[in-house]
C-alpha cells in the first residue's frame, strides 16, 4: 500500500483486494496505520469491496469511528451495508449505500427519496445519499429538508469533496 507518511492526504479512493473477511480485516488494518500517518485529517474515505456485507461494514464502521484521522473531519463515506447501528459521524455530509441485496431493492424515485429522508433522522447534517444497486448509482440530494433524485450527478467525482454549493445549484 502506497500511501507516504507525513503528506497531507485529505481525500482517499481505494479498494479491498481481497473478499475474505480475514484478509480484509487485515488489508483494512493495514491502511488504517498508513492513513494514521497522513498530516491532516480525512474528509473524504471512498471504500469499494468486490464483497459488501453488513459484517464487515460494521466492523469498518467501527474502525473509522475510533480513529482520529478519520472520526473528526469525515464529510463523505462510501459504501456501507445498512443498517449502520448509530455510530454518529458528525461532519457526515454524503454517505453511499449498498442496497443490491434488499428485497425488494428500493427503485423508484419516491423509494429512494423516502429511504434517504428516513436516514437522514439520524444524521440531519447529510445532503447526499448515494444509492448503490450493482454497482449502479442513483444520488438523492436534500435541500431545505426536500429530497430528490439528482440524474445528472457525475457519481464518479463525489467522494473528492460533497460540495453545499453543488447541491444548493442543483436546485435553483
Amino acid at each position: 500500500m502506497a500511501i507516504v507518511p507525513g503528506r497531507p492526504i485529505s481525500h482517499l479512493k481505494t479498494c479491498f483486494s481481497r473478499s475474505e473477511i480475514t484478509e480484509k480485516r487485515e488489508e483494512m488494518a493495514l491502511l488504517f496505520s498508513k492513513i494514521k500517518s497522513s498530516t491532516r485529517p480525512l474528509r473524504s474515505l471512498d471504500i469499494a469491496d468486490s464483497k459488501y456485507s453488513e459484517t464487515f461494514s460494521m466492523e469498518l464502521l467501527d474502525c473509522i469511528v475510533h480513529h482520529t484521522a478519520t472520526s473528526s473531519e469525515l464529510r463523505y463515506i462510501g459504501t456501507l451495508v445498512l443498517p449502520i447501528m448509530g455510530k454518529e459521524l458528525p461532519r457526515l455530509r454524503c454517505i453511499e449505500v449498498e442496497v443490491s441485496e434488499w428485497v425488494p431493492a428500493p427503485t423508484s424515485p419516491s423509494a429512494l427519496r423516502a429511504l434517504a429522508s428516513e436516514l437522514r433522522l439520524y444524521n440531519p447534517n447529510v445532503t447526499r445519499v448515494v444509492f448503490v444497486k450493482d454497482f449502479e448509482r442513483t444520488v438523492v440530494t436534500a435541500f431545505n429538508g426536500v429530497c430528490r433524485v439528482e440524474p445528472d450527478v457525475n457519481t464518479e467525482s463525489l467522494w473528492r469533496e460533497p460540495s453545499p454549493l453543488l447541491v444548493s445549484n442543483a436546485h435553483t
